[in-house]
């Protein structure tokens, strides 16, 4: 089991379609945590993740930005609203 974890708490209307997680130093964010999946609105998913520093950025279906943090520190678990 991983000591640190990301819950991501959807407080926003709208679902989550795509979750990024990347560690600060890379230049591009990767791919798509989420998947074919979603966070719908009201919901929360954990992601577990080693222990670092990450950038974080939450996006509805279109690609829009409803969230985003740089250099976010993720040593325990954390909790991370999407208003």
């Amino acid at each position: 089991a991983c000591p640190a974890a990301l819950t991501v708490v959807n407080q926003s209307p709208t679902d989550i379609c795509h979750m990024w997680i990347a560690g600060p130093q890379s230049e591009r964010y990767g791919y798509n945590w989420l998947g074919d999946d979603v966070i719908p609105a009201g919901q929360a998913l954990t992601f577990p993740v080693s222990p670092g520093t990450y950038d974080v950025m939450a996006e509805d279906c279109d690609f829009n930005v409803l969230r985003v943090e740089l250099d976010k520190d993720i040593l325990s678990p954390v909790i991370w609203n999407v208003p």
